[in-house]
């Protein structure tokens, strides 16, 4: 998911005026990865960031995954729709195979690693087949035990393939209905789903309710508001008027995302582990959120490029941005088990190596296989499409 180069706005063009580059949506990639790092440092590192801080959002960092889910929604909404309007016949296959290409091979590098560096006891358990086929098949967040059972935020990525399987079916629809109805539906699915999540995790004490309720309430039809409302502000686009200022009523975009993330801030601190419990937190504060997460994208899509210097590392942020999304729990297990470390010294040490094994599997991994994916010659640099 880099920056999006994409058709909009009619069959085969873009709105006038619009490079068709967003590259603000890498800002918030990165921004999104590092954090669910500082988030695990917190769970698991035992790192102390009042909430009060400066760093204070880290305490909810594990929104981070929403605002992937919504970044997702928008970068295929204008990935499918380029390929989709494309001359080219067999949309769905190269939609496919730039997917797996884009998911896959870190996927599988970092759960094998996690399996022989981090955790090799996996190796000797009963279940241990069945472990390693339903992570390969992208199936194991639908299953409580093996929900994050090989390197914790993998469980994610379960159900981003799940929802690239239903965007194959659904895709030419939502492309065509409006944003509106867009939103509409999902939020039906959503309500739906976490009535019944709620129903499910009520008569549960607290503890094992949180659990339960954040392993049924983050399956695909739980969360498919969240990826329709980052679908909705790229489908926004498609009804800028012609020569309109991306940049232009920027400003209350900005006011409207800081409001709907600080009643989101508001309800979590409120609700605290009956986030996954109570109705108030799995309908109200997960709408806050929402509401939030789109307000970002859609701001992203309309703020004019920053200054080539930023603009680089942006991108660079950007490109790491999955690589720090997967290597970083694995790497603050192993740092934990050196006691002399104290926790400010273990975050750095997690931030350094994750951003060192991100850069690398970017430059020896992810982008070869991106390249190959876009048909791209051995070295060549080919121009970036959405959602690659």
């Amino acid at each position: 998911m880099s920056e999006a180069e994409a058709g909009q706005g009619g069959r085969g063009t873009r709105p006038p005026g619009d490079s068709g580059h967003y590259l603000w949506l890498d800002a918030l990639r990165a921004f999104a990865a590092l954090s669910v790092l500082g988030y695990h440092l917190i769970v698991m590192g035992g790192l102390e960031v009042p909430v009060s801080s400066i760093g204070g959002w880290l305490n909810f960092g594990f929104l981070g995954v929403d605002l992937f889910f919504a970044l997702s929604g928008a970068v295929m909404v204008i990935s499918t729709r380029r390929l989709i309007d494309s001359p080219a016949d067999g949309w769905r296959m190269t939609f496919t195979r730039r997917r797996l290409a884009r998911i896959v091979p870190l996927y599988l590098a970092s759960c094998v690693l996690f399996l022989l560096v981090v955790e090799p006891f996996r190796l000797q358990q009963d279940d241990a087949l069945w472990n390693l086929a339903s992570h390969a098949l992208f199936l194991h967040n639908l299953f409580p035990s093996l929900h994050g059972a090989l390197n914790g935020p993998s469980w994610s990525l379960g159900v981003e393939m799940q929802f690239y399987a239903l965007l194959l079916l659904i895709a030419p629809w939502a492309l065509r209905v409006s944003p509106a109805w867009l939103l509409i539906s999902a939020a039906l699915v959503s309500v739906a789903w976490r009535l019944v999540v709620f129903n499910a995790v009520a008569p549960m004490d607290e503890a094992q309710g949180a659990g339960h309720g954040f392993f049924l309430a983050t399956q695909l039809p739980g969360v498919m508001l969240s990826f329709a409302g980052g679908a909705a502000a790229a489908r926004l686009l498609e009804h800028r008027r012609p020569g309109s200022d991306r940049a232009s009523n920027s400003a209350w975009i900005a006011l409207l995302a800081l409001l709907a993330w600080g009643a989101a801030g508001a309800a979590l601190l409120h609700l605290q582990a009956g986030y996954w419990t109570r109705l108030a937190g799995l309908l109200g504060a997960y709408a806050a959120v929402c509401v939030a997460t789109s307000i970002s994208i859609w701001l992203a899509l309309r703020l004019p490029a920053p200054p080539r210097r930023l603009a680089a590392l942006i991108r660079g942020a950007g490109n790491l941005s999955y690589g720090i999304y997967l290597w970083h729990a694995g790497v603050i297990l192993l740092l934990l088990r050196l006691p002399v470390l104290s926790k400010p010294a273990l975050a750095l040490a997690c931030l350094g190596i994750t951003l060192a094994l991100s850069w690398t599997s970017w430059r020896l991994l992810e982008r070869p296989c991106l390249r190959w994916a876009r048909g791209s010659p051995s070295g060549a640099t080919a121009p970036r499409q959405a959602g690659t």
